[in-house]
């Protein structure tokens, strides 16, 4: 294990560096922690339905002495595969004093995806059909064994006794790997042909959910009433979700995925993304349970939500033409949000209630305008 004093690229320490000083309206953490250990696991577990081998791949940031921590997952989007891309928000939630896990998610094995195909009801066949039915699963089945591993690891003798709660888990995910979220939440997705929606990826352990750039309906299986669905793929979230997206958090250029750009039943794109947190339902009689921000600028662009600097420069310049202050400011936001509401849901400290049920996120920054809803 390697100890480390900041887990994040060189480029984003800049940038939130020379963002503008932080307002009184920006969430300071309850905790914060200099240093993390690094720690790297295989895990290998029976894929559902099968008694095929599958992996995660499994990055955990710990705060070294502290004990009886909440557990914070990040699951990635795309194929990428590894535990990079979202462990620059594992660190901000490590710095904050949570034991945090990057996943790196990879394809199941043809077999297991077979297998797993022939175990629906009904069966779905070998095809583009099993191909969608496996992607739309198999990052929601592993952060389940990400779980389970961990459970292990904090059992009685085991080597993380005491220092983790598993009573307390938050799991987030950005892009594809907020619809594996949404699913251990309590999503529907249909699978394939014929579009059964799919109810047995639920995960009722974790108490809290974090979307970056959710999936709304149309695509990946989600849906809603106005595509014919039965009822809405949220309907049944009803723990806590803290989901954030804005203006620049599609790809309307013809080059990428066109479901963003779509007028879906009269709301123009990116209402797509807004979705989630319009279908879940709130609790009546309980505090606020599901949150919103939403960046209302375009330089907010899809991967800077899992704090992928690659397009901030400053000055800004051809190929990376959104300013680096804007950049940093964003994700200044971005921390306020998800660490105010993982300090309340996970961390039980009111100071996190009180930001979330506050608007105060509205004018962290005056010069970037944000909304904020809560339910």
């Amino acid at each position: 294990m390697n100890r480390i004093t900041q887990f994040a690229p060189v480029a984003l320490i800049a940038l939130l560096a020379l963002a503008a000083p932080l307002a009184a309206q920006h969430y300071i953490p309850a905790q914060a922690c200099a240093n993390l250990t690094q720690s790297f696991f295989t895990h290998q577990y029976t894929y559902p339905n099968t008694a095929d081998p599958k992996t995660v791949d499994i990055l955990a940031l710990q705060p070294p002495g502290v004990l009886n921590m909440p557990i914070v997952i990040w699951s990635h989007g795309g194929g990428e595969g590894t535990v990079a891309p979202m462990s620059d928000w594992a660190a901000a939630t490590g710095l904050s004093c949570y034991f945090s896990v990057s996943l790196g998610h990879t394809l199941p094995s043809t077999m297991a995806a077979t297998n797993f195909c022939a175990s629906q009801n009904p069966p779905i066949a070998v095809g583009p059909d099993c191909e969608e039915a496996v992607k739309k699963t198999y990052k929601a089945f592993d952060i389940s064994a990400a779980i389970d591993f961990l459970e292990t690891l904090s059992a009685p003798g085991g080597p993380l006794e005491g220092i983790i709660n598993t009573q307390k888990i938050v799991v987030g995910g950005h892009s594809g790997g907020a619809s594996a979220m949404m699913q251990i939440a309590g999503a529907k997705r249909h699978l394939g042909t014929p579009l059964t929606p799919n109810p047995t990826v639920e995960d009722t352990r974790p108490v809290a959910f974090v979307g970056l750039s959710p999936t709304g309906p149309s695509y990946a299986g989600f849906y809603d009433k106005t595509l014919g669905g039965n009822g809405n793929s949220w309907d049944s979230i009803i723990r806590p979700m803290l989901t954030i997206t804005g203006d620049g958090d599609h790809q309307c250029t013809g080059q990428d995925w066109p479901y963003e750009c779509e007028n879906l039943g009269g709301k123009a794109p990116p209402w797509n993304r807004r979705a989630p947190f319009h279908y879940s339902p709130g609790v009546p009689g309980s505090a606020t349970t599901k949150y919103q921000l939403y960046i209302n600028d375009t330089d907010a662009y899809h991967n800077l939500y899992r704090r992928n600097t690659s397009r901030c420069a400053v000055p800004p310049t051809a190929t990376q033409p959104v300013n680096g202050l804007k950049c940093g400011e964003i994700i200044d936001h971005f921390d306020s949000a998800v660490l105010a509401f993982i300090d309340f849901w996970a961390g039980s400290q009111l100071s996190g209630l009180t930001y979330l049920e506050s608007h105060q996120i509205e004018t962290a920054h005056p010069s970037l305008n944000v909304s904020w809803r809560i339910k």
